[in-house]
């Protein structure tokens, strides 16, 4: 699903702008383009990103009423929403210089004319949004998110080695390739999140990719860059068949 926003813009060139856009996609008779249409302002905006309405196409100007200008939800949008695409819609071109200083990456900057000139180029822009997003799917199937404080982090599964319940109620720790990362959540929906992630312990769950080795005796996993979990004594034997059923070959136990 392709989330379109339209913000920023007067309330007229915004139903102009959401007409073209529907009355292209008809006429193409695009039906592989599922996709939802939003038109608020930038506080809303901002609001629906918090609530993970990502993966968007976002249109809007350089210049805008309300306490941001085009920059600033630029910069916040790319924070909320990492993989999102941003085409600026300005009278403004001499001022995309600033666009490329305070670097946002941008899929467009179209110069502001009546929205029914537009057509080819929102077309066009809708369509390797489309196809953009067909490739970073893989990515995002690849990706859990978490609310780490005030932003959204997107880690790849790959790169997390476990969870640990914190010392301070209602928080878990992930610890990653990128370091350790704090955050409100419970134990029995990480582990919804992905078939390698085992509860091994009450206070940890395992990546199961990137465990390198085993200790009956201790109780201790041994992952990548050296970092160690316990694990339960009940958890022991699930733990030995779960990873027998990934890497496909016998595991051999050793005390």
């Amino acid at each position: 699903m392709m989330n379109i926003f339209i913000c920023g813009f007067d309330e007229k060139y915004t139903k102009e702008l959401e007409k073209v856009i529907q009355e292209e996609l008809h006429l193409a008779n695009e039906e592989s383009i599922k996709y939802r249409l939003f038109h608020d302002g930038p506080i809303e905006l901002i609001k629906a990103l918090n609530k993970n309405v990502l993966n968007g196409l976002y249109f809007f100007p350089i210049r805008m009423d309300g306490p941001y200008n085009g920059i600033e939800i630029g910069q916040k949008i790319r924070q909320l929403d990492p993989l999102c695409k941003i085409v600026y819609i300005t009278s403004l071109i001499e001022l995309t210089g600033w666009i490329i200083n305070n670097k946002i990456e941008v899929l467009d900057i179209l110069q502001k004319k009546a929205p029914e000139l537009l057509r080819s180029d929102l077309y066009d822009c809708i369509l390797e949004t489309h196809k953009r997003n067909g490739n970073s799917n893989n990515i995002r199937n690849n990706c859990i998110s978490i609310n780490c404080d005030e932003e959204i982090l997107f880690l790849r599964m790959s790169d997390i080695y476990y969870f640990e319940t914190s010392t301070t109620p209602h928080k878990i720790i992930v610890y990653t390739i990128k370091g350790n990362f704090e955050f409100y959540g419970k134990m029995k929906d990480i582990c919804n999140k992905s078939s390698s992630f085992f509860r091994c312990h009450k206070s940890y769950i395992v990546n199961l990719n990137n465990i390198k080795c085993i200790s009956k005796k201790s109780r201790m996993i041994t992952l990548g860059n050296d970092l160690t979990c316990f694990f339960s004594e009940k958890a022991y034997r699930d733990l030995i068949n779960e990873m027998k059923n990934l890497i496909e070959f016998e595991v051999t136990e050793i005390s």
